[in-house]
């Protein structure tokens, strides 16, 4: 009876053991999970011109250094005046200073250090002898170069030849504030009744100091040196040069505000400026309230034909010619709503389009530069550059 009893006992305990063989079904317990030591951000400095960008790489890393993998990351700019970062980590410069980046996750962070330089002075192959711009007025991108843009035939053909921006913006509405920044990178005023002088920096102040010509041709005009109201087909707030003190308060100036006539003289004598502005007058313009896009297109046809056929703007020479629209009519889209921009002269690339988006103070800083000034006046300063549109000499 003893002997039965003990031969259960081993069997019953050989049981327990062998059942708890199974205890833990599951298998290993998982791994701890992984704190965030350390983030690197990849590269950790870069140095960036005005209106460039760089992509930005974060790494978590652990206590020992390997990678912690789908780790997210919220990124942030100690300037965004300087330079703003998206939530991927692009960087893009604005202007000029020094920027820290940051990526964080799990209360840790990296940094990365961007400093950008202001390199507004033109290079070499950016630089003209004779720049001339032509303001038209309130016309849709699509009312010139639509469908159908046979009403300017002449400035079609223009921009076949030359070069055009299909992504280019009026800066505001209505018109003053367009031309004030063509000329002083600043809208200033959108009163086109505004008539006080201006007295910033602007581009025919920084002509005149660094010994460059220039001159206003305005049709209609009723005299040299007329600083009067409108007159008309005059319209003083279209011929933004004669609202600044650097030509109202000096005669000398002021005898550069001329008519429409005098581009041909000018032509002839060959004693074109460095910088030209062509005001149309309402009939010619373009505006609405004008005599329509055909008569703009006869302007442009008769303004420019021997004005192109001059030395400076024949294969070998160094000028330009740019004709843009001060805004749209039907958009406010930037601003302004989309316009046409052309560019033309033997410099600039023949049949060539940008879909970058530019505003007037482009055209500003465009000017400028070309014409050897290293700090244009206002948003000028730091305004996308436009020298994508022509050729190396």
């Amino acid at each position: 009876m003893r002997r039965a009893w003990y031969s259960l006992s081993v069997i019953a305990l050989l049981g327990a053991v062998a059942c708890g063989s199974d205890d833990n079904p599951a298998g290993p317990p998982p791994p701890p999970t992984r704190s965030v030591a350390t983030i690197t951000v990849t590269p950790g400095s870069d140095s960036l011109a005005i209106g460039d960008s760089v992509s930005l790489t974060a790494s978590a890393l652990d206590s020992i250094g390997a990678a912690i993998s789908g780790t997210t990351f919220a990124w942030t700019s100690s300037d965004s005046t300087v330079a703003t970062v998206s939530t991927a980590g692009m960087v893009m410069a604005r202007a000029a200073g020094t920027a820290t980046i940051s990526a964080g996750a799990s209360s840790k962070s990296g940094t990365a250090t961007i400093t950008v330089t202001d390199t507004v002075t033109a290079p070499v192959d950016v630089r003209f002898s004779n720049v001339f711009v032509v303001g038209m007025l309130e016309q849709d991108y699509s009312a010139v170069f639509g469908p159908n843009p046979t009403k300017m035939p002449f400035l079609d053909s223009l921009s076949k030849a030359g070069a055009a921006a299909t992504g280019y913006f009026g800066n505001t509405h209505p018109s003053i504030g367009n031309f004030y920044t063509l000329l002083a990178g600043d809208t200033v005023t959108n009163d086109d009744n505004n008539a006080t002088i201006f007295t910033g920096d602007n581009l025919i102040r920084q002509l005149i100091a660094a010994g460059k010509t220039w001159k206003s041709y305005a049709q209609s005009i009723p005299g040299v040196g007329y600083i009067g109201s409108d007159n008309g087909r005059y319209i003083r707030h279209h011929n933004v040069a004669s609202l600044l003190t650097d030509v109202t308060t000096d005669s000398a100036q002021r005898a550069n505000l001329v008519n429409t006539t005098q581009l041909t003289a000018d032509i002839a004598a060959g004693t074109l400026p460095n910088f030209g502005m062509i005001v149309p007058d309402e009939c010619y313009n373009s505006h609405l309230a004008g005599c329509g896009l055909d008569s703009a297109d006869a302007f442009l046809r008769s303004t420019l034909t021997p004005l192109l056929a001059s030395p400076a703007f024949q294969a070998g020479g160094n000028g330009m010619v740019i004709i843009l629209f001060d805004r749209s009519h039907t958009s406010q889209l930037n601003g302004g709503g989309k316009v046409a921009w052309v560019a033309v002269g033997p410099r600039v690339k023949s049949g060539f389009t940008s879909a970058t988006m530019f505003q007037h103070a482009s055209t500003l800083r465009l000017v400028a530069n070309s014409l050897g000034l290293t700090t244009p006046p206002g948003a000028a300063a730091s305004a996308p550059s436009m020298s994508e549109f022509f050729t190396t000499p």
